[in-house]
């Protein structure tokens, strides 16, 4: 897991400074939106590990009743581990989950679907009188 946390910094470094050193737009937007991914996949594989350190404590009990005589209290907190990485694993389902539609704000402008084909009825020779009026402004100008 350390190792995704180090590439992902290294691919990061490598792209602010690839992002200086182009020239053409289309690649600094590549680059930043490389920056972009890498800082929330960062961000992402830190709040794994922290759910990893606080699930492992639920390992305790697991290893109690795998090689000790299970008594009603230890079964009982084997129950109350599984409940807890349980509620673990949907706390972070949720963090991680909200914290990308928060930094992906692309997501949220997607364009309503037009389902419907009769809606469509006259956008076509809209945008083609439109298109003849800007040209017409056009060569008066000219």
């Amino acid at each position: 897991m350390s190792d995704d946390c180090c590439c992902f910094r290294k691919l990061q470094r490598i792209a602010l400074t690839q992002r200086h050193k182009s020239r053409s737009l289309s690649e600094r937007f590549e680059l930043r939106q490389t920056e972009v991914i890498t800082s929330i996949m960062l961000y992402l594989n830190k709040v794994y590990m922290c759910f990893l350190v606080g699930c492992s404590l639920s390992l305790i009990p697991t290893v109690r009743l795998a090689f000790w005589p299970a008594t009603k209290n230890w079964k009982r907190l084997f129950r109350l581990a599984i409940l807890y990485m349980q509620c673990g694993v949907g706390a972070y389902n949720t963090v991680t989950t909200v914290y990308t539609f928060r930094k992906m704000k692309l997501m949220f402008r997607t364009a309503p679907l037009d389902a419907n084909p009769t809606s469509r009825k006259g956008h076509v020779d809209q945008y083609f009188l439109k298109l003849q009026n800007d040209w017409k402004i056009g060569v008066n100008k000219g």
